[in-house]
């Protein structure tokens, strides 16, 4: 039973690792070709000059 839930917590750790973390480079840079980084500055904050940028 331990070993279940031992399993499950993993495959769900993996799961949200996975989906939270942003698409770098091998330099450490935010690669701009995903979405989720289009519009940065580069010091990684939002660009508040495009819509996309700003939450209501």
């Amino acid at each position: 039973m331990r070993k279940l839930i031992t399993i499950i917590a993993l495959v769900l750790f993996s799961f949200s690792s996975v989906f939270a973390q942003q698409h770098m480079t091998k330099s450490g840079k935010p690669d701009k070709r995903y979405n989720e980084n289009k519009h940065l500055k580069k010091d990684g904050t939002p660009d508040m000059r495009y819509s996309t940028s700003k939450r209501e």
